[in-house]
């Protein structure tokens, strides 16, 4: 009759109030290298309902919601934000897909700070790429410039600091194709990522990295990596560790159900 009595109390919780117990006196911890608990002298006075026990009451912290962005240098406008934000619900009713596969929220912060006014300003927010600005710049576009027209406000976009990007050679075959295009039209081609690692004599978390490189182009989906089911909780994850931008925490976060290269196409469709 008592199987399962606590199962409402956190593991965490449990030890402290048996370390409480043992402290004092009502339960005992054995010596040796396998230690167990047993009860003591006083444990019967306790069994019958003779002697009451007190505990120490578990302060249960609250968790801090996870921020938009991890270090925000310049305000953004949140204004500016929530109607993007609805704006982009809307995409992503009408194309049945998570609101992040959009824009995430990160982006959607940048473009309520940096305000920009024109394409080339809006390609500088990060997150839109030339798929994503084909198939949504021109409208978040209109939000942000209708706003500023009736507050007054111009771009915000010199204040965003232009980050220097170092350019790697990247080795190409005799038909011109770089190594992450030839993985691409393999994968295109009906392989799996473990026969395109065997066939080129490459890690499969090489493969996986070369093919994240499309999903933000829409050339690759992220439904191909990663089981719908799985795609929501390790965004959440992503988010809580933003500080970070490190895959390691997140995995360790999320377990063993969850591989890297699922973490990183989640991180690409951003």
């Amino acid at each position: 009759k008592t199987f399962g009595v606590g199962a409402d109390i956190a593991k965490s919780n449990w030890f402290d109030y048996l370390k409480d117990l043992i402290a004092q006196g009502y339960l005992a911890s054995t010596a040796g290298q396998y230690p167990v608990l047993i009860l003591t002298e006083t444990s019967e006075d306790v069994l019958k309902g003779r002697t009451p026990v007190q505990l120490v009451k578990v302060k249960v912290k609250k968790e801090k919601p996870a921020k938009l962005v991890s270090a925000a240098v310049h305000p953004y406008i949140q204004e500016v934000f929530d109607t993007l934000r609805q704006l982009r619900t809307e995409f992503a009713q009408a194309e049945n897909v998570p609101p992040y596969v959009v824009f995430s929220d990160a982006t959607l912060v940048e473009m309520a700070t940096y305000l920009p006014h024109n394409d080339n300003e809006m390609r500088r927010i990060s997150g839109v790429g030339d798929l994503k600005f084909e198939k949504y710049g021109a409208d978040f576009l209109r939000e942000i410039i209708g706003y500023c027209s009736s507050h007054k406000l111009g771009s915000r976009i010199h204040l965003k600091t232009q980050r220097r990007e170092r350019r790697a050679r990247t080795r190409r075959d005799a038909a011109g194709r770089d190594t992450y295009r030839i993985t691409l039209e393999m994968f295109l081609g009906g392989l799996s990522i473990p026969e395109i690692a065997v066939k080129r004599e490459l890690g499969i978390s090489t493969i996986e990295n070369h093919l994240c490189r499309f999903i933000p182009t829409g050339q690759v989906s992220i439904e191909e990596f990663v089981p719908y089911h799985k795609i929501e909780p390790i965004l959440q994850a992503v988010l809580k560790f933003k500080d970070g931008a490190a895959l390691s925490p997140v995995k360790e976060y999320l377990g063993d159900d969850y591989s890297y290269g699922e973490i990183r196409a989640v991180m690409a469709a951003m």
